[in-house]
């Protein structure tokens, strides 16, 4: 039997600091666990309740292509008059189109295209247009 070497009289304090840290550790592991799930609960909240309802915009229908992508590029390439011909009695007199990374919506007819020209610069700009 081999005799064991004797333990060195701090080593029940350091096993103890050790749990003492392990047990830090895991407090606070949970803590950030906790703080990242109650951030995502505020920021959902805030996202659903934080902006006000009453403004409510209806957006105008977006003309639906075979190609996600190109595919409103193509049709307006096929000849933009043509499309509005097909567009209008499915759509109605305001649609949007999209070319490429860009949405761009025609109001077509006179009763509609008042908007247009009464809207100030922050709700209907040029100029992305022609950037």
């Amino acid at each position: 039997m081999t005799k064991k070497p004797p333990l060195p009289g701090n080593f029940e304090k350091s096993v103890a600091d050790g749990d003492r840290k392990t047990v830090a550790r895991k407090r606070s592991e949970k803590n950030v666990g906790v703080l990242i799930v109650a951030t995502i609960v505020v920021a959902k909240l805030t996202s659903a309740f934080g902006i006000p309802r009453s403004g409510k915009r209806r957006l105008p229908p977006v003309v639906k292509t075979r190609w996600p992508v190109v595919g409103g590029l193509v049709r307006f390439l096929g000849g933009p008059v043509v499309m509005w011909r097909e567009e209008y009695p499915k759509q109605g007199s305001v649609f949007t189109l999209k070319l490429l990374n860009k949405n761009v919506t025609f109001f077509i007819g006179p009763e509609v295209s008042a908007h247009f020209f009464k809207a100030s610069e922050s709700d209907l700009s040029q100029q992305e247009v022609y950037q």
